[in-house]
């Protein structure tokens, strides 16, 4: 649950939808809410490490995307296949990681990078949500260098395979 409810989470925090409204119109509450609260917190480190790498944006647009991602809209949309990729592991990490500690969250509608940190705070023990968290950040990052490192291989392979047809068509002629 944690993995496919996080990985579609931090997907639709990240897209230009709104997960905060999403999850109140559908009234998540408790486990699943705590999911998805901690998934587009520790997503938000994957944002951060896609951005990085493959140098979207500046250093305003990487804080920027990782505080509130819909503010970085068009720069998403561009690379969208390497975002959402990358934010499925990611969110789906952290999202494990908020099933294994039990986080609860009974506040709809706190699914964005701000308020899915503090919120859980309200409803768990500070020792259990800082864990989460911190466990959250780590898979955020890990599926952010998961999910580039896919692309890269991917443009690689798609590159050399180009190669291959156009000395193909030379040796032909």
């Amino acid at each position: 649950m944690g993995m496919l409810l996080g990985g579609i989470i931090k997907i639709i925090c990240t897209s230009p939808l709104s997960s905060m409204a999403l999850t109140a119109m559908l009234n998540l509450k408790g486990l699943a809410m705590g999911i998805s609260a901690i998934a587009c917190f520790g997503g938000s480190f994957t944002n951060g490490v896609v951005f990085k790498r493959f140098k979207i944006g500046d250093r305003g647009n990487l804080i920027a995307v990782m505080l509130e991602p819909l503010t970085q809209a068009d720069l998403v949309t561009k690379n969208a296949f390497a975002i959402y990729l990358s934010d499925f592991i990611g969110g789906g990490l952290a999202g494990i990681g908020a099933a294994y500690f039990k986080i609860v969250n009974n506040a709809p509608g706190t699914a964005s990078p701000i308020p899915g940190m503090l919120a859980p705070f309200a409803f768990n023990p500070a020792t259990k949500v800082l864990l989460s968290l911190f466990f959250g950040a780590v898979g955020g990052v890990i599926g952010g260098l998961i999910g580039t490192q896919i692309i890269i291989v991917y443009n690689k392979l798609k590159k050399k395979i180009k190669q291959g047809e156009k000395e193909q068509k030379l040796s032909v002629s």
